[in-house]
């Protein structure tokens, strides 16, 4: 695996060319996590869409082993970069399992299933590989969205709010999750609020604010 690499990200936006992302820098070391925490409307989202090749941005670049990317080459990270959404957003017309492999199959992937399917089993959720999204709980859509992610053996993984709405026995499942990621040694940015689970992640972590990113000592100042 490889470092996440972001230097001089910018995103602007609107007519007037509104500053997003003002030169945001980040380093990501395999197996390393961070964590990007700040108000609402801080650009957290649209630093998590940048990175997945979702949106694209207007200076800077991002790099991950031998790929680099500037300013219009964002597709380039699809597929390489997995975001798990802070709402599900299963597809309601396909089995768990059909979920997982889209993706894959649709870059003609032969091994996606059998990916998939070792997710499926880490996250326990062998025996709903047929099952469909409406009939699984909350936090069993949320672990399907995981193996989603993962099935694409992603270089790089990134979470927005993955505790959002969860009870705190859901909390900790998330950060046994995102520990299961780190030991594969895939780099990681989790966008959260939640101040328990940044706390248990042991990540080093970033606020978000006017569009910077500036780094947090241990106690989080």
């Amino acid at each position: 695996m490889s470092a996440l690499v972001v230097e001089g990200l910018a995103r602007h936006v609107g007519a007037r060319r509104r500053a997003v992302l003002e030169g945001l820098s980040l380093r990501v070391e395999p197996g390393g996590v961070a964590v990007v925490l700040g108000p609402s409307g801080s650009g957290k989202s649209t630093l998590l869409r940048c990175l997945a090749g979702l949106e694209g941005f207007d200076g800077g670049r991002v790099a991950l082993g031998t790929l680099e990317v500037g300013p219009g080459g964002h597709g380039a990270l699809l597929g390489r970069v997995g975001l798990v959404f802070q709402s599900v957003e299963l597809f309601p017309h396909l089995r768990v399992l059909e979920n997982c492999t889209l993706a894959p199959r649709l870059r003609g992937e032969a091994d996606g299933e059998r990916e998939a399917r070792i997710w499926l089993e880490r996250l326990g959720l062998a025996d709903r590989a047929d099952a469909w999204p409406q009939s699984l709980s909350g936090g069993e859509r949320q672990r399907v969205a995981i193996a989603r992610a993962l099935s694409c053996q992603p270089a790089a993984l990134l979470w927005d709010e993955p505790t959002s709405a969860l009870d705190p026995e859901r909390k900790r499942e998330v950060a046994a999750h995102v520990a299961a990621v780190r030991e594969r040694g895939i780099p990681q940015v989790v966008v959260t609020h939640d101040g328990e689970l940044s706390a248990a992640l042991g990540a080093t972590h970033y606020r978000l604010a006017d569009g910077r990113l500036t780094a947090l000592t241990p106690g989080g100042r």
